[in-house]
């Protein structure tokens, strides 16, 4: 199983003059991220034996032997 995690963070500053109808402004923003890969590998014991499990994609259901 793999997955990716990304980061960012984000500051900015907003100003502004108006003076009538006139009126001036500026804005700043500053951005940085990361990303880190995460790989989990994952192996199953049976808790009976000890030993590795078996997986299927069929359900067992007790009581039924199809």
């Amino acid at each position: 199983m793999e997955f990716q995690v990304d980061l960012r963070r984000t500051g900015g500053v907003d100003a502004g003059l108006r003076w009538g109808v006139v009126s001036a402004g500026g804005k700043g923003e500053v951005s940085s991220g990361s990303g880190h890969r995460v790989t989990l590998v994952l192996n199953p014991k049976n808790s009976a034996t000890g030993g590795n499990a078996e997986v299927s994609a069929t359900r067992w259901l007790p009581g039924r032997s199809d």
